[in-house]
């Protein structure tokens, strides 16, 4: 990516390991950025995509399997990290799932 101008790069985007899959995978990654900053883009989703009436019940499933990863790395490579692993699984996944 180059400058209005073409005179610096801006960025650069790596195709590498590009493939096609569900966006929720992508918008679940999203909310360790913060609320706010997962709501709107969430929001500009949803204005762009109407026809997805499920993409926020994919994105809590996304982030749930995201969660049981870290616990899997946990018990394998840094048992320090276990409680953590587990309050993250307890708020993402029981939580979510008592609505």
């Amino acid at each position: 990516m180059v400058d209005d101008l073409c005179s610096g790069i801006m960025g650069i985007i790596d195709f590498s390991d590009m493939t096609i899959g569900d966006p929720a995978k992508d918008l679940a990654t999203q909310g360790y950025l913060g609320v706010d900053f997962y709501n709107q883009i969430l929001s500009e989703y949803k204005h762009s995509f109407p026809e997805d009436t499920t993409i926020e019940r994919r994105v809590k499933k996304h982030q749930g399997l995201r969660e049981l990863g870290g616990l899997r790395f946990a018990i394998k490579h840094d048992i320090s990290e276990l409680e953590d692993s587990l309050s993250k699984i307890r708020t993402v996944i029981f939580a979510s799932s008592d609505g």
